[in-house]
């Protein structure tokens, strides 16, 4: 607009001065009585003021939107309702057209900026992670509208009025259920072995957590008019509070305790088993006999004069070494 407005004004000053300008223009040269008259054209200068301002409203028709932006034309300040995409636009002269950022902004909350979220017990929990958004192209009209009085800049207004607060509050909604002991109640009446096989996955599954808080942020943006696009939401890290990392921990050495316990008794029983069997095997004497015949067999021991392995024979006792 203010280029249309400039080229109405060189055009009309070129016209008022070729029109009404003076043909020509005199001045004197020369010092004290050698003084003479010199003029020249000036009228024909008004040409350069119609150049200059049919240049200017020729401008004023066109217009370029950067890549990766978005143009909004506005009429007295007001969008049209329209969107222009990258490149080279022919437009009316009385249209201004804004340029709006809409390429992909990357945000990550790490470290000491990383997000404080309560989980299903109560405590706090760190999470890290990145998003990834965008203002959407269709509603940058509708953008430019609601935040070009901002104190700020437009993308950076829509992402603390729409992104960061949504995110925040999805992050918060997902996660508030999560517990990572579900299920592991210790107070109920298991058995040992019922206990040494309870398993739980104390780490959250991310991709899903991921999809989910994503997806509960186009909800809420769409409440609002879709004016971002939301690429991508990923949890890389999530920290426990202390209370809940002292109940993993105490659930984790009962159930190894508890099958430390379980193979000592194990232990214990088959030792005892074996005991039982090989006394009771000792009652037997075909298994004497069978030992006798062994010991000889490998030169373990030698049978003295007239003696016998066999039951009822001369006594034989068997050495545990040569």
């Amino acid at each position: 607009m203010a280029m249309f407005v400039t080229g109405l004004v060189f055009l009309a000053i070129g016209f008022a001065w070729f029109f009404f300008a003076p043909k020509t223009f005199d001045w004197t040269v020369g010092l004290y009585e050698n003084k003479r008259s010199k003029s020249f054209p000036v009228s024909p200068f008004g040409l350069i003021g119609v150049v200059l301002g049919i240049g200017l409203i020729i401008g004023s028709c066109f217009t370029v939107v950067g890549v990766r932006n978005v143009g909004v034309p506005t009429v007295f300040n007001k969008p049209t309702g329209e969107t222009y995409g990258a490149g080279l636009h022919v437009k009316a002269p009385w249209v201004n057209v804004t340029d709006i950022d809409a390429t992909i902004k990357p945000e990550e909350y790490f470290g000491k900026n990383a997000i404080t979220v309560k989980i299903a017990d109560g405590g706090d929990a760190k999470i890290g992670l990145s998003y990834r958004w965008r203002i959407n192209p269709e509603g940058a009209d509708k953008v430019f509208q609601d935040y070009r009085n901002s104190d700020l800049d437009i993308n950076e207004a829509v992402r603390k009025a729409l992104v960061s607060t949504n995110v925040k509050a999805a992050i918060n909604e997902e996660l508030g259920n999560y517990d990572p002991l579900s299920g592991a109640d210790l107070g109920t009446d298991l058995t040992p072995a019922e206990l040494a096989k309870l398993k739980v996955n104390v780490v959250p599954d991310y991709k899903a957590f991921n999809a989910a808080i994503q997806k509960n942020v186009e909800d809420k943006i769409k409440n609002v008019g879709d004016l971002i696009d939301i690429q991508s939401v990923t949890i890389s890290s999530l920290q426990l509070p202390e209370s809940t990392q002292k109940r993993i921990n105490a659930f984790n050495a009962a159930v190894q305790n508890t099958k430390i316990a379980l193979q000592e008794v194990a232990t214990k029983e088959a030792q005892a088993d074996g005991n039982k069997k090989l006394a009771d095997s000792l009652k037997d004497p075909n298994v004497l006999v069978s030992k006798c015949f062994d010991g000889l067999a490998a030169g373990d021991f030698s049978l003295p004069a007239g003696g016998s392995c066999w039951p009822g024979g001369s006594g034989v006792v068997i050495p545990a070494t040569k």
